[in-house]
């Protein structure tokens, strides 16, 4: 998977985010350690965030209603970060 990761960010130099939950049940924290490291050495602009999901079931924090506004929360700040970045979306919705 770390080779996946690095591959991938080769060939994409646009900003990129790791979210992770730290009590994730299969994955443990070196594992996510070392896999957002294969994400970011490629590509400077990376960000990683990780929580602890309240229920205990760390793995399920996309779906779980206790992790959402974990991960809302840490793709905003990481989209914010972004500013007026060149990869930011310019369509209008109105």
């Amino acid at each position: 998977m770390a080779e996946l990761f690095a591959a991938h960010r080769a060939a994409d130099r646009r900003p990129g985010a790791v979210f992770y939950a730290e009590n994730d049940e299969y994955i443990g924290p070196r594992v996510q350690k070392l896999w957002f490291e294969s994400f970011r050495a490629p590509a400077a602009a990376a960000s990683c965030g990780g929580a602890a999901v309240p229920e205990r079931r760390g793995h399920a924090v996309f779906s779980s209603p206790a992790g959402v506004p974990l991960w809302t929360a840490a793709v905003a700040a990481f989209f914010k970060s972004q500013g007026d970045s060149p990869y930011r979306s310019r369509i209008s919705l109105r």
